[in-house]
């Protein structure tokens, strides 16, 4: 069964800089990128099955000292982009988890909706030949 982990921000380490993002003249001023960092191994908070399903599935988001790094810069204050950033970790968390529990990931997911998609498509253009083979008659 899916457990959801919450993910502690006291376990994660949070830097700003300035942003390129929206917010005119503040961005020249102001700090509001905000990036967290969490070393996957040494998490605490996580179990050890997890942290495999994380780094199996996550490849691309550990950088070489097995840190996940994830920043945001979309909005124009600090605690809007930490609670982006701490919510994409968050996602990816919970990406693990599904996967651990043998449900469909988002890529999964996604992939299934394109099929149904694409199954739709083929029934409806089935449909409009026969219609048209009918018309003719």
């Amino acid at each position: 069964m899916f457990k959801k982990i919450p993910v502690p921000r006291s376990e994660m380490e949070l830097n700003y800089s300035r942003s390129s993002g929206p917010g005119g003249q503040n961005v020249n001023k102001r700090s509001t990128k905000a990036e967290i960092r969490f070393d996957v191994e040494k998490a605490q908070w996580m179990p050890a099955e997890i942290k495999e399903v994380f780094c199996r599935i996550h490849p691309n988001r550990i950088n070489a000292q097995g840190l996940v790094v994830v920043s945001c810069q979309k909005y124009r204050t600090q605690p809007e982009n930490e609670r982006s950033a701490l919510h994409r970790i968050q996602e990816l968390v919970d990406d693990a988890c599904f996967a651990f529990a043998g449900l469909p990931t988002r890529p999964e997911r996604k992939q299934s909706r394109i099929q149904r998609s694409k199954a739709r498509n083929r029934s409806r253009a089935l449909k409009k030949v026969s219609t048209v083979e009918e018309t003719q008659l």
